[in-house]
Formats: structure tokens, sequence, C-alpha cells
């Protein structure tokens, strides 16, 4: 049996910015409950990311995206079973588009459909503002993050309860 919906935060608490993906998923999970919540750091664990997609019918993935002008830009792209054609839908060179890990994220996203995954995947990627050494996001990151949770709270509310 396939649980409803899972937030995934994915990121790497040791690299500034692209922790964002870890602090947003910690505080989203009150949109869901506990289960349904998994924080995930990507570097370890990339491969256990498709056990997600065979205990859960909706994910929101959350990543870093690479710095460049907007620290708290969100950029969003969302997949679901009825995707045909996915790997043609896709840039030809997709890295960092959607993510800081996004030939891995893809790449997992891409599997799952292909071995008959007919759940609903949100991939969500947040510009960070510094990539440097060390915890905690940085002051440009911190200071828009309010209104990056409020944008992604409505945004993945009505992800999750669509078709529930």
């Amino acid at each position: 049996m396939r649980l409803e919906a899972c937030v995934i935060g994915a990121g790497n608490r040791w690299r500034e910015d692209d922790a964002v993906g870890l602090v947003v998923a910690e505080k989203l999970t009150a949109l869901v409950s506990r289960e349904n919540a998994a924080l995930f750091w990507i570097g370890e664990r990339i491969f256990e990311l498709q056990l997600y997609f065979e205990r859960y019918q909706k994910i929101a993935l959350i990543d870093a995206l690479p710095p460049e002008t907007e620290p708290g830009k969100i950029k969003i792209r969302q997949f679901n079973g009825s995707d045909t054609g996915l790997e043609r839908r896709l840039p030809q060179r997709t890295h960092n588009a959607y993510s800081l890990h996004d030939l891995d994220l893809l790449w997992q996203v891409q599997s799952a459909f292909w071995n008959g995954y007919q759940g609903e995947v949100m991939l969500i990627g947040i510009e960070a503002g510094a990539l440097g050494y060390g915890e905690g996001l940085s002051p440009q990151l911190t200071m828009v993050l309010p209104m990056v949770l409020f944008k992604l709270e409505q945004m993945i509310l009505g992800f999750l309860r669509a078709g529930f």
C-alpha cells in the first residue's frame, strides 16, 4: 500500500545554502504527518530515493539551486506517471537547472517513471546565496526565507492535497 504524500529535503548541512532543501523540508513537515516527511542528505543516500517512490504516491523534493542573481528564487518542475518521453521533455543539458544535484535527482525521477511509478513528483529548486563551507544559511537566503516558505507552503499544500 502506498502512503499519500512525502516532503523530502535534499542537501548538505556543511555547505551553507546547499542545506536549504533540508531547512525548508523541516519547516514544512507540519503540512504532512511525521511519517510522511523525510529529510535526506543527498550525497550519502542518493539511491535510497527509489524507496520513497515505492512508498509514496506524491513526492515534493526540495533542493538548492546554484547562486546566480536572486537568492530564494524558486524553480519548479512537476512530473506524473502519465508523462511519456520524459527524457525528451528535459533540456539536453540539465545540470543545475533544477537542483545542485540535478543529474542525480533527475536520473532518480526518470528511473522511477521508467520502472512504472504512477505517482507525482514536484521537484523544487531554491536559488542559493552562497555555497561556501560552514553550517547555517547565508544572510542573503536567511533574509528571504520567510517569503520562500510562505510561497512553498501554498504550492506544496495544493500539490499534496490535490486528488485526495
